[in-house]
């Protein structure tokens, strides 16, 4: 009489090969389709690795092959077959993950993209990725090698023209990568509002403190220069605006464009014209009239 007793499933595995090196960033294909159960029971594979905490396969089957991304480092990887009945059979084997270099990404704008002008540009860069996960250094750095920032996202605001903006990553060990952007950052031109002349009415022949006035809008911000023209008496003078805080301008860089002195007028009434240039553009012109009166012919 012949005893056969029950036998554990068996393991055939034909990927990976033992003590293989792989590089993180490509994934591990884990191929055990030719094992078997000599009882023909039915049975599941698991495997595990002592670098990591949750399992890489649990209770899958031999109906197919499988592929995971394995961290860097030297696995101890231990399969377990256990089958129907409770028969269980362990093997392990060694297999060694390569680091790799990260990939540089930059979200949310598309090459070539027109920025209108005055719109902040958001640099993203958390489209990198590294499979280590050890991305340690983001850069932004315009073509000419100007730093904009270390940080992986930053908001920025460029002159009109095309830009290159180009993303450097660096991980752990070194290894960098980058990507870029080219942008085309749309212009725009001066427009004055609101020009307001104080006193509203200047003495004749009297001196008489004026302030004068105007807000700037210009969307990409390169407009620095506001100036004017007086007229009163048959004479003309020029005048300069200012937006800097000093000289009668309340706060400087706010938009508010700012005109003060002392003037001696003759002539019934004097003219005032305010400008913007922007480069070879000059917007539209601004114009108050006011009146010049002999004093105490003002009326009540």
């Amino acid at each position: 009489m012949v005893r056969v007793d029950e036998s554990a499933p068996v393991l055939i595995l034909d990927s990976p090969m033992p003590d293989i090196e792989v590089y993180s960033n490509l994934p591990v294909l884990f191929d055990f389709r030719r094992s078997f159960d000599p009882d023909g029971d039915d049975f599941t594979v698991s495997i595990y690795s002592d670098l990591m905490a949750e399992p890489i396969l649990e209770g899958k089957d031999t109906a197919y092959w499988y592929n995971d991304y394995l961290p860097a480092g030297e696995h101890t990887l231990r399969f377990e077959l256990i089958d129907s009945k409770g028969m269980q059979r362990t093997h392990s084997q060694s297999l060694t993950v390569l680091e790799t270099g990260p990939v540089a990404g930059i979200s949310g704008l598309t090459e070539g993209q027109y920025i209108p002008p005055g719109e902040p540009v958001v640099l993203d860069a958390s489209a990198s990725y590294d499979y280590d996960d050890d991305i340690v250094l983001y850069q932004w750095v315009l073509s000419d090698g100007t730093l904009l920032s270390d940080k992986m996202v930053h908001s920025a605001n460029f002159p009109p023209g095309p830009v290159r903006v180009d993303l450097l990553v660096k991980d752990s060990r070194g290894a960098s990568a980058s990507a870029s952007i080219n942008l085309t950052i749309g212009s725009s031109s001066p427009q004055l509002y609101e020009l307001e002349v104080s006193p509203s009415s200047i003495d004749l022949e009297e001196p008489t403190t004026v302030q004068i006035t105007v807000r700037l809008v210009d969307l990409d911000g390169t407009t620095s220069i506001v100036r004017g023209e007086l007229r009163a008496g048959g004479v003309s003078q020029a005048l300069e605006l200012r937006d800097d805080g000093t000289e009668g301008d309340q706060f400087a860089g706010d938009g508010i464009w700012t005109y003060k002195s002392v003037w001696t007028l003759s002539g019934s009434s004097a003219r005032v014209e305010v400008w913007a240039l922007d480069g070879d553009t000059v917007s539209p012109g601004l114009v108050e009239v006011i009146p010049i009166e002999a004093p105490g012919t003002r009326a009540c």
